[in-house]
């Protein structure tokens, strides 16, 4: 499994780079044929490179998310780790100020994403107890956050993300005897970067990664054992996108 990830975050960040690369040949290669062109009057740099505006999108990607419970204190003690991964895809939308003649840009973005992540739990307490076996699943999660980006050529931006990401998910133990339900909804803090590449009339495509703090829990059931646990939750996404910009040229 960790083979299959490696291989797709390398496959996704080839793609994202090939974009931005031919997005900045188009415009070098555009430069060259304008000078065999007679003289036209200046065009504006925000009609070249229109970053200002609002747009909607759509993406697919890749999440994990990382969870560790520890119960070091109740009569059978087990420490646990899980990595519940799966695709994504959702939709998403934003606006952006390009400011003034600067290459800064920042903006305002939110999205909201479907996933099939789960993975298995084995719990082998100590003291004698039982082997606990369980499910963790993703449904969804949602962001709100801005970002701030430099321009490396009027049609290519590089940028930082940050916000707030809520993950909708759940853990269920022993289901195939008396379950033990655990809601691990919750979100965190979140931070990564990303690159966009303008196309033409509008549309762009873009890479991006976040990481996510999760919130920390404490989860307690009574079946299959009596436990109180520390949970610590972390999540990782990367992510392929497609915007239009309204207005774009």
């Amino acid at each position: 499994m960790i083979r299959t990830r490696t291989i797709f975050l390398a496959a996704a960040l080839l793609t994202a780079l090939n974009v931005a690369a031919n997005a900045g040949g188009l415009e070098r290669s555009g430069r060259v044929k304008a000078a065999d062109q007679p003289y036209l009057a200046p065009v504006s740099a925000t009609s070249t490179a229109p970053w200002s505006g609002c747009y909607v999108g759509g993406n697919l990607g890749y999440v994990v998310q990382t969870q560790r419970a520890v119960d070091d204190i109740g009569a059978f003690k087990f420490d646990v780790s899980t990595a519940a991964d799966g695709f994504t895809y959702g939709i998403a939308g934003g606006c952006d100020l390009q400011m003034g003649s600067s290459p800064f840009v920042i903006g305002a973005m939110t999205d909201y994403d479907w996933t099939n992540s789960r993975d298995k739990i084995v719990f082998n307490t100590t003291g004698g107890g039982p082997t606990v076996v369980g499910d963790i699943t993703i449904d969804n999660t949602w962001f709100v956050g801005g970002r701030f980006g430099i321009l490396v050529t009027p049609r290519v931006l590089i940028y930082g993300v940050g916000g707030y990401t809520y993950v909708y998910s759940s853990t269920v133990l022993d289901p195939t005897g008396p379950a033990a339900g655990v809601s691990s909804d919750g979100g965190g803090i979140t931070a990564g970067a990303g690159i966009e590449a303008l196309a033409a009339s509008g549309w762009s495509a873009k890479f991006e990664y976040r990481f996510v703090d999760l919130d920390n829990d404490t989860i307690k059931w009574d079946t299959p054992i009596d436990s109180v646990a520390k949970v610590n939750n972390n999540l990782h996404q990367v992510r392929l996108g497609v915007t239009y910009r309204f207005g774009g040229q």
